[in-house]
């Protein structure tokens, strides 16, 4: 590796007991040995991948616990979990049950607060240390239509609406089923399109009991593009974001 122009190289041998290291730093060659206790996790300084094992010690333990931490070729320091949150990630490749660990780093001379994130397989998803200013992800929760799921309904279905050059994910509600049968029955449709365009007022979306209307009228799958309540709920977004399309009275 290279650090700051120089080469760096560290190479550590491990025992039971201890932990012996050949440092290169600036041209300069020394050695260095620590001891370490048992079960202790690897941490390399600048190197990521070794938090796969973190994570999956911390799905594994209870608020309060200290884990044995080696950061190479530094110091052993401990890592305590404070407590275990639950985050619900939708992506487009389906839903992951994430695990916020929030931690501290027990450094001798400046601790610091993290929170450490796993997957429902004990997988690493994320590291976040913002005392530092570092934040990484894995890749499947970085793309754009990856969201944050804070609450989540019982009838909530995820759905992609094609746009331009990409597809744009959204969430919609389908009200419960119930008695009636009225085909004149509306029901208010809430689009919430974040940005900074002005709002576009209020629509209504009139159902019959499997077929779905623009307002004016209930249509046929037959006589429409759009048969379902899911499928009008789209286009009414889809319709609002377009520049020919008429502000509706606001309620």
């Amino acid at each position: 590796a290279v650090l700051a122009g120089q080469p760096y190289e560290v190479e550590t041998t491990f025992t039971d007991t201890s932990a012996a290291s050949e440092i290169l730093e600036a041209g300069e060659a020394r050695t260095k040995s620590d001891p370490i206790s048992a079960g202790v996790v690897v941490l390399p300084t600048n190197f990521f991948a070794s938090y796969e094992a973190l994570a999956t010690r911390l799905s594994a333990a209870s608020p309060g616990a200290a884990i044995p931490a080696y950061i190479a070729p530094q110091a052993e320091i401990v890592v305590r979990l404070n407590t275990t949150t639950e985050q619900r990630i939708a992506t487009a490749d389906g839903t992951i049950e994430a695990h916020r660990h929030h931690v501290t780093f027990l450094n001798r001379s400046n601790p610091f607060d993290a929170e450490i994130w796993s997957d429902a397989g004990r997988r690493l998803v994320r590291i976040s240390m913002p005392t530092i200013g570092l934040d990484i992800a894995r890749q499947d929760i970085v793309s754009l239509s990856t969201r944050q799921q804070t609450v989540r309904n019982p009838r909530d279905e995820d759905e992609h609406i094609a746009a331009s050059g990409f597809n744009l994910a959204a969430t919609i509600t389908v009200p419960a089923p119930v008695a009636e049968t009225d085909d004149d029955r509306e029901w208010p449709a809430v689009i919430l399109v974040p940005g900074s365009a002005r709002p576009i007022g209020t629509r209504r979306i009139r159902a019959c009991p499997s077929t779905a209307s623009w307002p004016g009228g209930c249509r046929t799958p037959a006589s429409s593009s759009f048969a379902t309540t899911r499928e009008a709920s789209a286009r009414v977004a889809a319709e609002s974001r377009a520049p020919r399309c008429r502000s509706m009275p606001k309620t």
